[in-house]
């Protein structure tokens, strides 16, 4: 065997090693972007399947959100109108007596209490702190309204000299400031303060 034809059969089994290799690699290179794509696929597939069950859950958290708020807020507009109608200038002949009503704040205050203690994860700290101080200032209100006799009838207001004068004006600072502190509370998400 001479060289030229030693030199063409290496070059005829290197040339088809190589292009056996060149057919592999492209094989594989094919291959590999297949499975590649399936693989892609599946993990967008998963992606989008947990993307979906996230919002099905934030949508709910929200929804549960919403019926928290609502019902705090009713019962801050309990809380509210049982604190007018105690305090209010006028007491009609045909209401419930002042023991009475003072019975419904107290009660409505009670309920207001017991939702924002059960409830506070759903609000912003600063939200917290308003509903906080309106607990202190419900709370103060009651303690002043309830210091003195309620019923303006009541022989001991009368009897003392300035006593129903001190009642009417302690009256007068429970009201404002709790006024205040509900305006506070029921404005506060059109005044920036975060609710959540």
């Amino acid at each position: 065997m001479k060289w030229t034809e030693a030199f063409k059969l290496v070059f005829a089994m290197v040339a088809s090693v190589g292009g056996a290799a060149a057919i592999i690699f492209v094989l594989s290179s094919w291959l590999g972007k297949v499975w590649g794509q399936r693989i892609l696929a599946r993990e967008r597939a998963e992606l989008h399947r947990l993307a979906k069950q996230h919002e099905i859950s934030f949508s709910q958290l929200h929804v549960e959100r919403a019926h928290v708020i609502k019902g705090l807020y009713e019962k801050l507009v309990d809380l509210y109108d049982s604190m007018q109608s105690l305090l209010k200038y006028f007491q009609g002949a045909d209401e419930p007596s002042l023991d009475e009503k003072a019975q419904v704040f107290r009660d409505a205050h009670n309920q207001f209490i017991r939702a924002v203690a059960r409830n506070k994860i759903y609000f912003a700290k600063d939200t917290c702190e308003i509903m906080d101080r309106l607990f202190f200032s419900s709370r103060d209100t009651y303690i002043d309204i309830t210091t003195y006799p309620i019923d303006p009838r009541h022989p001991e207001l009368h009897a003392v000299k300035g006593l129903y004068q001190e009642r009417t004006e302690m009256w007068e600072k429970a009201r404002e400031a709790f006024k205040k502190d509900i305006i506070v509370i029921t404005t506060c998400h059109h005044n920036g303060i975060r609710i959540s």
